[in-house]
């Protein structure tokens, strides 16, 4: 009965946070059983070396401010590093990644499955109780890390796609990596009760920060209706360039490489990428 208690707990801990991520892919969203695998794969891929590194750098037991310091900054450089590998080596090339919102879904995705099987972990370790505070601070904080180089996915595949990924996403991922060190620093060091407050408030915040991230990106979605504002779901006029209810810039072109042109031959819309046409094969 213990065993079935846990996992329920831990599917609805992940359930919930898997929902509340894949909603906001409101035009096209990943196909549910792709999402769990890559949830799972991501989630494994980046946990056992990043888990290994863990135990060979890092003293539970260190008190000393400073190399507290250092060792909660060496964390997050880790565990955001494989994180970005696994999300890279499943995605980065796969065909389901074809809008801009999907770097910061799928990076939210993996993400997730590493806060599902570290969860699985401080489980066993601390009992099932552990697992109400996680689901509010550290499940979350994993996504918004994660989100954060995930935008810089989503700018090394669409907007710098002749520019090498490294280059693109690097300054990201140190941003993802310095977040995460503060908050496990903040927790390993202010006292009990204020550790939890600051780090709410600074996951609340990049959380916050992430989302309308993803509501830019969702105006770029070449399924996106002309004149429908992803920021409050209010329909416009096809013409419109702001939104006429939260004032939301509703014609912007950041992202060339998803910019459509018209087929000479039958006049359908394709990608400017697009070497032939997606409807009558015409060489464009």
């Amino acid at each position: 009965m213990d065993i079935l208690i846990v996992f329920i707990a831990l599917l609805f801990s992940t359930g919930f946070w898997f929902w509340l991520v894949r909603r906001k892919d409101r035009f096209a969203p990943e196909p549910f059983w792709f999402l769990c695998k890559i949830m799972l794969l991501g989630g494994v891929i980046s946990i056992i070396p990043s888990g290994v590194l863990n135990s060979l750098v890092v003293d539970q037991h260190e008190t000393a401010i400073f190399t507290s310091l250092w060792q909660n900054c060496f964390v997050g450089l880790n565990e955001e590093l494989w994180k970005l590998l696994a999300t890279v080596y499943l995605i980065k090339n796969h065909h389901h990644f074809d809008e801009p919102v999907d770097g910061l879904i799928y990076a939210a995705t993996v993400a997730l499955g590493f806060a599902a099987i570290e969860n699985i972990e401080y489980i066993s370790r601390h009992g099932l109780g552990v697992l109400a505070l996680r689901h509010f601070t550290s499940v979350p904080g994993h996504l918004a890390f994660a989100m954060l180089w995930g935008y810089g996915l989503t700018l090394a595949k669409f907007k710098h796609p002749e520019r090498h990924w490294v280059r693109v996403i690097w300054p990201y991922y140190l941003v993802a990596a310095l977040f995460h060190g503060i908050y496990n620093f903040s927790l390993g060091v202010f006292p009990a009760g204020l550790n939890i407050v600051v780090a709410m408030i600074l996951v609340v915040g990049l959380y916050r920060h992430d989302s309308k991230k993803i509501a830019g990106m969702l105006i770029h979605s070449p399924l996106r209706p002309k004149g429908h504002c992803p920021a409050c779901a209010s329909n416009n006029q096809q013409s419109s360039q702001f939104c006429r209810q939260c004032g939301t810039e509703l014609l912007v072109e950041e992202f060339k490489v998803l910019k459509q042109v018209s087929c000479k031959q039958c006049a359908t819309k394709n990608l400017i990428t697009a070497k032939f046409c997606v409807q009558c094969g015409e060489k464009a």
